[in-house]
C-alpha cells in the first residue's frame, strides 16, 4: 500500500501496475532480492530492496514526499510586504510582486502588509508542485489620508520652528560680537591714545562679526 495512492509500481524497474485503495497484490514471487519502485506525478519517487523469502507473505506501506510547489504573490498597490505562516512567527519573504518558491505541499497562511492600508490575510492550499497566484486588493484606512496629512503639517511646523531658532541665535550672536567689538575699541583709546591707527581699525565695530581680520592690529 502506497500513500498517496494510484501510485504506479515497478519491480526491478518492470512495471506491474497502479496501486489503488486496497494496494496492490505481487504472488508467485521466487525467492530472492528485488528492487521495489513506486512512482507518482508531482511526488519523489521513492524505492528500495526487499528480499523474498520461502512462504514469505507480507504487507510493505510506502509514503512518496510531495514535491514542493511555488506561489506568485501580487498585490494593489505594489510593494507590499508580504509573509508566510503564523506558526513560523510570520517568515518574511519580499515584497510584491514576488514568486515564492520551494513552499511545501499543505495550507500556508500569507500575510501581504503595506503602511497605510488594512494587512491582507489569506490561506492557501498549495498542493504537489502546484503553481498559484495570489492577487490582493489592499484596503486604504480612512484615517490615513488624514494621519499623514496632520504628521506632514507637524514636520513643516518643526522646520520653521527650527529655522527661527536658528536666525535667533544668529542674532544675538551678531549682537553680541557688536558689543565685543566696542568694547575692545574703548580699552584701545584707554591704553594707546596716541596711536590712532590702532583705533581707527576697530571704528566700525561689526567688523569683528563680518570676519575682519584682527590679527593685524594685536
Amino acid at each position: 500500500k502506497t500513500n498517496p495512492e494510484n501510485v504506479k509500481i515497478f519491480l526491478n524497474d518492470e512495471y506491474r501496475g497502479v496501486i489503488g485503495t486496497d494496494g496492490f497484490n505481487i504472488s508467485q514471487l521466487p525467492i530472492g532480492k528485488y528492487r521495489l519502485s513506486v512512482k507518482k506525478d508531482n511526488y519523489f519517487d521513492k524505492s528500495g530492496i526487499i528480499t523474498v523469502q520461502y512462504k514469505d507473505d507480507r504487507e510493505i506501506q510506502m509514503k512518496l514526499d510531495p514535491k514542493p510547489g511555488k506561489i506568485l504573490v501580487i498585490s494593489t498597490p505594489t510593494k507590499a510586504s508580504v509573509y508566510i505562516d503564523d506558526k513560523y512567527d510570520n517568515e518574511y519573504k519580499g515584497k510584491t510582486p514576488i514568486a515564492i518558491t520551494n513552499i511545501s505541499a499543505s495550507i500556508h497562511t500569507i500575510k501581504i502588509v503595506l503602511e497605510g492600508y488594512r494587512d491582507w490575510v489569506n490561506s492557501i492550499e498549495v498542493t504537489p508542485n502546484g503553481s498559484h497566484t495570489i492577487n490582493a486588493v489592499l484596503e486604504i484606512i480612512p484615517e490615513w489620508e488624514k494621519l499623514k496629512k496632520e504628521q506632514q503639517e507637524q514636520r513643516q511646523k518643526e522646520t520653521e520652528e527650527r529655522r527661527q531658532l536658528i536666525e535667533k541665535r544668529r542674532q544675538e550672536a551678531k549682537e553680541k560680537a557688536i558689543l565685543l567689538g566696542i568694547d575692545w575699541y574703548f580699552s584701545a583709546r584707554i591704553l594707546n591714545p596716541t596711536n590712532t591707527s590702532l583705533y581707527q581699525k576697530v571704528k566700525n565695530p561689526t567688523a569683528l562679526f563680518i570676519g575682519a581680520d584682527m590679527s593685524s592690529i594685536c
